[in-house]
């Protein structure tokens, strides 16, 4: 009795040891928070302050044509604020949720030219400009402030997977989820991108109090932008 108490106590200190351990070894690799809004570097979405790192996740060249028919490229971006979704029409899950969330955020800023929304569709093989402008009807989006985007699906998918880690970052569990390059692409992930296309926040588009962080973040980084 007597040698398995003594067990227990050292295989208690043992753990607590190792915890100790891992716990300074995560401290002495955490950077610490600066001023304003972090950006998004690397392959595993780090975050970071450090803005002239050179691996900061920025959106990619894409060209994509939206529910006008008008071809809307990554000069759409510049100098403007951008938030961008991945959804289809045909979703009945999570994609209705995100819309009315996101349509929150036009009404919001719907005097503000200088913040554009920016939803990629992940069928672009099924939903055309035509069947775009029906959900932007249906939906209340106004397309001079929110693009509903089709186009070559690979390049939709390379850029939502290399640029946004869109279906395999974990908002809620902050981590890097596997996925494989055949998988459907499915996120509820809304990002926020600052006027030099670099990432600068990562949102629940399922729940309000993330989106209302989203509105918050995006007066945050009003205060930099510049009139165009």
């Amino acid at each position: 009795m007597i040698f398995r108490l003594l067990f227990s106590f050292l295989f208690l200190f043992s753990c607590a040891d190792e915890f100790e351990a891992q716990k300074n070894k995560s401290l002495a690799s955490f950077e610490t928070p600066g001023e304003g809004l972090p950006f998004f570097r690397g392959k595993d979405m780090e975050v970071t302050w450090k803005k002239e790192a050179k691996d900061i996740r920025k959106v990619l060249p894409f060209t994509a044509v939206d529910q006008n028919k008008s071809t809307v490229t990554l000069d759409h971006l510049k100098g403007r604020l951008a938030v961008v979704s991945f959804f289809y029409t045909s979703c009945g899950g999570i994609c209705p949720m995100i819309t009315g969330n996101l349509s929150k955020i036009q009404s919001r800023f719907s005097k503000d030219k200088n913040l554009v929304l920016i939803s990629f569709s992940v069928t672009p093989e099924f939903d055309s400009p035509e069947k775009l402008k029906e959900f932007a009807l249906r939906k209340k989006i106004h397309s001079s402030s929110w693009h509903l985007l089709t186009g070559n699906k690979e390049e939709i998918y390379h850029l939502a997977r290399t640029v946004f880690n869109a279906d395999n970052f974990s908002v809620k569990e902050n981590r890097i989820k596997e996925v494989t390059g055949d998988d459907f692409l499915h996120s509820e992930n809304v990002y926020l991108v600052d006027q030099e296309q670099r990432i600068r926040g990562v949102y629940n588009g399922r729940m309000p109090s993330s989106i209302q962080e989203l509105a918050k973040d995006i007066e945050t980084l009003k205060k930099d932008e510049p009139t165009i």
